[in-house]
C-alpha cells in the first residue's frame, strides 16, 4: 500500500512540475509566435527548450528526489539522458504541431494536445531512463 501511495504522490508532483514547465513553455511560445512572428514549429522549439531547463531542475529536486544521488560524472550522464528524452519529445511535438496546424487546427489548441502527448512520453522517459526509478 505504501508503494502505491508513493507512486501517486510522484505522479502528482510530476503534474505540479509539469504545470510550471508548461507555463514557461506557453509563455515563451506565445512571445516567439506573437512578438517575434515565428512559425508555430519554430516557436514550439524555442518554448519547449525553455521549459526543459526548468523541468530538469524541478524534477531532479522535487519529483524524483529519491533517485540515487550521483557524483559529477553520474549527474552529467543523467543530464545527457534527460536531453535525449526531451530531444525525442521535442521532435515528436514539433512534427505534431506542424501537422495539426497544417490541418487548420488553431495553434494553441494544437499546442495543448501536443503538450498532453509529450507529458506522457516524458513521465515514462524520466522515470525509466533519466532518474531510473523502479517501483514495486
Amino acid at each position: 500500500m505504501r508503494e502505491l501511495i508513493a507512486k501517486y504522490i510522484r505522479v502528482i508532483k510530476f503534474g505540479a512540475v509539469g504545470c510550471v514547465n508548461t507555463a514557461v513553455d506557453f509563455l515563451v511560445f506565445t512571445l516567439a509566435s506573437e512578438l517575434l512572428l515565428m512559425a508555430p514549429a519554430a516557436a514550439q522549439a524555442v518554448g519547449y527548450g525553455s521549459g526543459i531547463i526548468c523541468s530538469f531542475v524541478l524534477n531532479h529536486c522535487f519529483t524524483f528526489s529519491d533517485a540515487k544521488k550521483e557524483n559529477a560524472a553520474g549527474q552529467a550522464l543523467r543530464f545527457l539522458r534527460f536531453v535525449v528524452v526531451n530531444g525525442v519529445s521535442l521532435a515528436v511535438s514539433t512534427v505534431l504541431i506542424d501537422l495539426f496546424t497544417g490541418w487548420g487546427i488553431w495553434k494553441y489548441l494544437a499546442k495543448l494536445v501536443v503538450t498532453g502527448i509529450t507529458m506522457v512520453l516524458n513521465y515514462f522517459g524520466y522515470k525509466i531512463l533519466v532518474f531510473r526509478i523502479r517501483e514495486g
